[in-house]
């Protein structure tokens, strides 16, 4: 069955998904309309880096390296030092993207002022 905000194009179907056997995990579904019964589905990680064992070490960098004055970007390039210390099978990409969602949630807080 074709999901109503399916993308329809001659050669395929996309479609956002929900996974029962994950809850709470979505995806999107990718059906090969030229290869019948070929179904694909991507997920996004669900995982909160926030509760990772590296996310301490990342904070502590950050904050050591804001001690010593140094500037914004040195900052989060210790916390993403810090993270693949403890990740060194994780690309680089992925470490940096956890890295600074840990230090953005611990350290960034939105002010709307009215």
């Amino acid at each position: 069955m074709v999901n109503a905000g399916a993308e329809l194009s001659p050669d395929r179907l996309v479609e956002d998904v929900g996974d029962s056997a994950c809850a709470g995990r979505t995806g999107r579904r990718v059906v090969d309309v030229s290869a019948p019964g070929v179904v694909m589905v991507w997920r996004g990680s669900t995982i909160d880096p926030n509760n990772d064992m590296a996310a301490e070490a990342v904070l502590e960098a950050f904050d050591d390296a804001r001690k010593s004055g140094a500037p914004s970007v040195d900052c989060y390039r210790a916390g993403v030092d810090a993270w693949r210390r403890l990740h060194p099978d994780q690309s680089a990409e992925y470490a940096s993207k956890q890295a600074v969602a840990v230090i953005l949630a611990a350290k960034v807080s939105l002010r709307i002022e009215e």
